[in-house]
């Protein structure tokens, strides 16, 4: 079967093209043909029949290396699932493929707590193998297996040990031009605006994060110091994962069975507290610092209309690295304290030990979120 591709391409572009179309289909480069057309600029792919009777191939050239969209006919998949982008990566030893990557900021408090978590859903104790990375990367990666109904269910772990939205993006970036998983869920801590909305260990669901710091430094008519911001919401990619923010929250057996782990976590002497967690979607409002003012915070609430509900420092990179990948990517927080506020306490172990709770729960039993993984694993 011929395609026409809608741009012109260089030789070396046709190369990757080439390349890049047999890692997708599964199949040798030695079959993918990309042929001139008289004297048109325009190119033909030429794909063996057998690779084509589900699939058809397009370009969507955005700089090298070219970047394949493939579309499953015929199927009602998520967005995410049949616009996968297929970058290619740097030539990697690497050769398991992940159904999901949990990723985190800080190796202390929030990886720690993610294993911890592991563990009591039944990945293997000490069954953490560490995996093929670059020698110059600075980041940790390891994986283990979970059962799901009987299915092994291979989970990456990882984590940049540093805060901040480029640390997240380019880990981000890393992880899944590296291991091709199917999934990504960022997991950790953040901090909630208002006491009264919020209990230390409820966990949240990002719908949209906003990048607080983007915008411009000048001054004003009087010659006084103002900056003005740019307005730059974003949320997850593709509509499955806007599925999941909506079902899990209402899911009882999701919250039931975080409220019942972070009572043996915390112990019964915290039952009262531990029954009034909850799950649900937010609005948050990404930094690249830790505000610890309480006039800052004001602001924050302020410039945006009061919509933002939480703060941290990860969020917003991990949207934009999953959007420009064209993968689905949630994050999943637990609250560790107010922000700002001075007399206030805080429960980093318990809010990070909830957020890796849910999202090992909603693995296990949101249907949302396994037909990604399963989808992943045929476009695989």
């Amino acid at each position: 079967m011929d395609l026409k591709f809608p741009k012109v391409v260089t030789e070396e572009i046709r190369t990757e093209v080439k390349e890049a179309v047999a890692l997708a289909l599964g199949i040798s480069k030695d079959k993918v043909e990309l042929l001139s057309d008289g004297d048109s600029d325009t190119p033909t792919l030429r794909l063996p029949d057998e690779a084509m009777e589900k699939f058809t191939a397009e370009l969507d050239y955005h700089g090298s290396p070219a970047r394949i969209a493939l579309e499953l006919q015929g199927v009602d998949l998520p967005d995410a699932q049949f616009r996968r982008g297929y970058c290619l990566p740097e030539k990697s030893a690497i050769s398991t493929k992940y159904d999901v990557a949990i990723i985190t900021a800080l190796q202390d408090t929030e990886y720690e707590q993610m294993k911890n978590v592991a563990a009591k859903y039944g990945c293997p104790q000490g069954g953490w193998e560490p995996v093929p990375t670059s020698a110059s990367s600075s980041f940790h990666f390891e994986a283990t297996t979970l059962d799901v109904h009987g299915q092994p269910f291979r989970i990456l772990g990882a984590t940049a040990n540093a805060m901040g939205m480029t640390q997240m993006a380019v880990l981000t970036m890393r992880t899944v031009q590296d291991y091709q998983p199917s999934l990504v869920i960022l997991i950790g801590i953040a901090a909630a605006l208002d006491p009264a909305t919020f209990n230390l260990g409820d966990v949240v669901l990002f719908e949209t994060t906003e990048d607080w710091d983007l915008g411009k430094h000048t001054r004003d008519e009087d010659g006084k110091p103002v900056f003005e911001r740019q307005q730059d919401s974003i949320g997850p990619h593709g509509n499955a994962v806007a599925r999941m923010i909506q079902s899990i929250p209402g899911d009882t057996k999701i919250l039931g069975d975080m409220r019942e782990r972070a009572m043996v976590f915390r112990g019964d002497d915290a039952s009262d507290h531990i029954k009034e967690l909850k799950i649900q979607g937010v609005r948050s409002s990404c930094v690249n610092y830790v505000v610890d003012d309480a006039e800052k915070v004001k602001k924050i609430r302020a410039a945006s209309g009061r919509y933002v509900e939480v703060l941290e420092m990860e969020a917003g990179g991990f949207y934009k690295a999953m959007k420009e990948l064209e993968m689905p990517g949630l994050v999943i927080k637990g609250i560790s304290d107010y922000a700002a506020k001075k007399d206030s306490s805080s429960d980093r172990k318990l809010a990070a030990f909830n957020a890796a709770s849910v999202a090992f729960s909603s693995i296990r039993r949101d249907q949302n979120l396994r037909k990604i993984i399963t989808d992943g694993r045929a476009v695989k």
